[in-house]
């Protein structure tokens, strides 16, 4: 399967309460602060095609999760609800 280089596919610094949206090579990659070393490995391995791939996947389901609609449905709906 070849996916499109797309704006999913996350870097961030591990600042605030991004880690626990992004789980580092799972969903995009977590740098600490102020590494650019660090930030380049990350966009660089970020390039592989395997590596691209799941981070795509990845983040595509992240969002899904994250999303406003479903944020909506769990309101309405309560979290054990089928939908929720």
């Amino acid at each position: 399967m070849r996916l499109k280089r797309t704006s999913l596919d996350e870097k961030a610094t591990e600042v605030g309460n991004l880690a626990e949206v992004i789980e580092d090579g799972v969903n995009g990659m977590l740098v600490p602060p102020s590494d650019s070393e660090a930030l380049a490995k990350a966009l660089i391995s970020s390039l592989e095609e395997t590596t691209l791939n799941r981070l795509v996947v990845n983040a595509q389901k992240t969002k899904d999760r994250f999303s406003w609609d479903r944020l909506v449905t769990l309101i309405c709906n309560g979290p054990g609800e089928p939908n929720g």
